[in-house]
């Protein structure tokens, strides 16, 4: 065995890969649907996601929309966004009639529209409730994003990899060196909290973190630490990968990229030379 792996070995890291999947539909997990919108901090009530969400719906819905012949305060309208920002089953309603006024409207003359930035790992449902002014209103009460019933798989028949080793054949050979470069990169990127390195303090943090469709780091949580900061620590290394110039190599299912559960105790050692 060569110093470098010897080194390497001794930051060890245990990727914990457990045989089953969860449900999303028993979690408050959302995320964010824009990808610009992953940049900001994560919030209950996706500030961010609704902004740019009531800018497309007055930028490419509204002007299609002729409400000359209705006689309600308010328009409310429904959509369902794809995974890849594709819209559809798009419909029109007086509010609070609820007269459907599919014939009030032509929404382009076209059928493909898609929302710009948008990236998620399954469909959305939209509804917001148009101001009778018609004019920009961000009341976020008058919208709702819903994430429709998805899962995040824990094991998967293509896990995801870090990135790197796109250039070997085999599956087994990928995975080894994904492995070594995770290991690698963690080691160099680690910043070890003051009093770890002047108690020479070691112990081990984990963290949970999801892969998503794209490869991006999202829903990074710490499961168990030993104080002196390392959870954050922890995180904040994660965190970082979202910096890379080339993204994870994303989970895939069935052929389709799936967003995956990804269990990881890092081992705090300041005896280790980086």
């Amino acid at each position: 065995m060569n110093l470098h792996l010897s080194n390497l070995l001794k930051y060890t890291l245990i990727i914990i890969l457990t045989l089953s999947r969860f449900n999303l539909s028993a979690q408050t997990y959302f995320g964010t649907i824009f990808h610009h919108c992953r940049l900001e901090p994560l919030t209950s009530d996706q500030v961010c996601d609704k902004t740019e969400m009531i800018n497309f719906i007055h930028k490419e819905i509204l002007p299609y929309i002729n409400k000359e012949n209705s006689s309600a305060l308010d328009i409310k309208i429904d959509f369902m966004v794809n995974f890849d920002g594709e819209v559809f089953q798009l419909k029109v309603n007086d509010f609070p009639a609820q007269t459907l006024l599919e014939k009030t409207f032509l929404f382009k003359q076209y059928s493909v529209v898609k929302i710009p930035n948008f990236k998620y790992n399954n469909q959305v449902s939209v509804s917001y409730l148009v101001p009778n002014d018609r004019l920009k209103d961000y009341d976020f009460k008058r919208i709702n994003l819903l994430s429709q019933k998805s899962e995040v798989y824990k094991v998967t028949e293509e896990m995801p990899r870090f990135p790197g080793c796109e250039h070997l054949m085999s599956m087994v050979e990928k995975k080894k060196c994904s492995d070594l470069a995770m290991l690698n990169y963690i080691k160099n990127n680690l910043i070890l909290p003051e009093e770890i390195i002047r108690e020479n303090i070691k112990g081990t943090a984990v963290v949970q973190f999801i892969v998503e469709v794209d490869g991006w780091v999202d829903n990074i949580q710490v499961v168990r630490e030993f104080g002196y900061g390392s959870g954050q620590a922890a995180i904040d290394v994660i965190e970082s990968m979202n910096d890379m110039e080339v993204p994870w190599i994303a989970a895939k299912q069935r052929g389709i990229n799936v967003p995956v559960f990804f269990t990881l105790p890092i081992k705090f050692n300041p005896e280790v030379e980086k």
